[in-house]
């Protein structure tokens, strides 16, 4: 279900709307592997979050307050903002940032986590681990911009991990190859 936030400024029904009309894209096995998870939609992703962060976004030089997107897996709530949606290619932004946040969806699910590793969560699979560590050795040779752009999902531990997932799972999802990827060494695909 998708819902428009009662704080902050109130958002249009026609971007609602849209985020519904890219919500009914998610796969039908995607959703099932993420019951209970809903969307709500906020002038700003506070406007939705239940618990308000300490902190600013992981890997972020911004607040909360400027992020287009975020999943908070306490209450399995995905938080568009409508605020800081990109205007450029506006439509396939807002749809990659739901993928995305739906692939930390994905990642939080305990259902696929214990499935592939017995964790928590998906992103600490020794699959994942082992072909998130090949792209940080790849991103390691790249030249100094690209590194910079790729910063964000080459942070240490596991919260570049997880960045790495849903970035994965959003552009899986967006090349409609979903079920054709696997982790190396691994018959683990994500979910068509």
């Amino acid at each position: 279900p998708v819902a428009a936030s009662t704080r902050g400024n109130p958002v249009p029904r026609e971007f609602v709307e849209r985020v519904k009309a890219h919500i009914s894209h998610t796969p039908p096995a995607v959703a099932s592997l993420v019951p209970g998870v809903t969307v709500e939609v906020g002038d700003t992703v506070l406007d939705t979050m239940r618990v308000q962060p300490k902190y600013g976004p992981s890997g972020h030089t911004t607040s909360w307050k400027l992020v287009e997107g975020a999943y908070e897996p306490a209450t399995k709530q995905i938080h568009i903002s409508h605020k800081n949606r990109s205007s450029d290619g506006e439509d396939e932004r807002l749809s990659h940032v739901i993928r995305h946040e739906t692939g930390h969806a994905l990642d939080w699910s305990s259902e696929l986590a214990h499935a592939m590793s017995g964790r928590d969560l998906t992103s600490l699979a020794p699959s994942w681990q082992r072909a998130h560590a090949a792209d940080l050795a790849t991103i390691a040779q790249m030249g100094e911009a690209d590194r910079w752009r790729m910063r964000y999902y080459t942070r240490p531990g596991s919260i570049g991990q997880q960045e790495a997932f849903a970035e994965a799972y959003a552009y899986a999802a967006e090349s409609r190859e979903v079920s054709a990827i696997a982790w190396p060494g691994e018959e683990k695909k994500f979910p068509e």
